[in-house]
């Protein structure tokens, strides 16, 4: 009898274990220590604008209140302060005397949050929850009470 030598193949099980080897490490990479502790964290304060209030939900939000965003439902902070619910106003146009005006929307309201929360800091600004926290950013916002689309006015990392 010869002896036949046993050779080393690359087969499809070793493609497998490499992809989920592969898998893992960026997992790991991309995840492992991505949400700070919170007592350490980087704070950020945002200050977000709320348009197209109805007067029955004047009063909706409250100092306190957690903010849930869109990204995956997680907390994106804490309201620190409301403004003053204003009336929200139009630009309208007399077509006769091509005058421009100035008036409320009867029944709509506009507020101004401030909102604080940990966040995450890289090279592309601040993050919290996996959202972008950007002057002039469109954010959906939610609380227990009231659902809305919101604009991001003001951030001040601290």
């Amino acid at each position: 009898m010869s002896e036949k030598k046993i050779k080393a193949r690359f087969n499809i099980i070793d493609v497998l274990i490499i992809l989920v080897l592969a898998a893992v490490l960026w997992v790991f990479a991309n995840y492992a220590g991505a949400q700070p502790a919170q007592n350490n964290a980087a704070m950020v304060q945002y200050t977000v604008e709320i348009k197209g209030i109805r007067e029955e939900n004047v009063g909706a939000f409250a100092e306190g209140d957690e903010i849930t965003g869109d990204k995956g439902g997680g907390v994106i902070g804490r309201i620190v302060s409301v403004g003053e619910y204003e009336n929200e106003t139009a630009i309208t146009e007399n077509v006769r005397t091509g005058e421009f005006r100035v008036e409320d929307v009867p029944n709509r309201y506009t507020v101004r949050l401030t909102v604080e929360s940990p966040c995450v800091k890289n090279a592309d600004g601040v993050t919290v929850d996996g959202t972008d926290i950007k002057v002039g950013k469109s954010i959906n916002i939610k609380t227990d009470k009231y659902v809305s689309k919101s604009t991001i006015l003001e951030v001040k990392e601290g």
